[in-house]
């Protein structure tokens, strides 16, 4: 006989969905959270912080930055604080778990069968780092989705441009702040990424977004 709780039975196939779908959650926020800062969180969602790293709070009336963004963030007029995945919940108005799946989807990290990733866009950006995001993010799923099976299958021409730009991109992000010397380059593999998606995707709904 099960032991009653209270007044309700114990009901075990509930509680083990709860529990899993806790514990994915939280492997899903670790993931974000080990990889991501809100620093760059808030660069690629175009805010530019200064040599102190403080930005204009996005939360209140902010004309002189008072928000501090580091691997948290704090604002020292209004009080908003919190790690990226509050930070952009907070941003965007999104549950805790859309924001963590936003920042995987964004930022092309690699992450468990439980947490698919939706296939990322490169869009028309201003903001050099952001785009840099996104062709990595890009290139990322390239590299999984048309990965050889085997040994002697032909390399997919999108594997080939994810391993050719890669490395190139990741070196660009982390030496974001020498990029204005290097904005034609980033709108030059912005453009040939494109143009893959253009030769190499028949159907339009799975292309990337030019």
């Amino acid at each position: 006989m099960r032991k009653p709780t209270g007044d309700f039975p114990i009901r075990r196939g509930l509680l083990k969905t709860r529990r899993r779908s806790t514990f994915k959650n939280n492997n899903l926020f670790e993931i974000v959270k080990l990889n991501i800062t809100t620093r760059q969180a808030a660069e690629i969602y175009s805010f530019q912080p200064n040599r102190h790293g403080m930005v204009c709070c996005p939360f209140h009336a902010d004309r002189d930055p008072s928000m501090k963004v580091d691997s948290r963030f704090h604002c020292f007029c209004c009080g908003a604080d919190g790690d990226v995945i509050d930070f952009t919940a907070k941003l965007f108005q999104l549950p805790l778990r859309q924001a963590a799946e936003k920042l995987v989807t964004d930022f092309g990290l690699s992450v468990t069968g439980d947490f698919p990733l939706q296939h990322p866009k490169i869009v028309n950006c201003n903001n050099q780092i952001q785009t840099l995001y996104k062709c990595r993010a890009v290139l990322s799923d390239w590299r999984k989705r048309f990965a050889p099976k085997s040994a002697a299958e032909e390399l997919h021409p999108c594997f080939v441009a994810s391993l050719h730009y890669t490395a190139y991109v990741q070196y660009l992000i982390e030496n974001r702040h020498f990029l204005t010397e290097h904005r034609k380059e980033v709108q030059q593999i912005a453009q040939r990424i494109r143009k893959y998606q253009t030769d190499h995707f028949q159907h339009p709904q799975n292309a990337l977004a030019g």
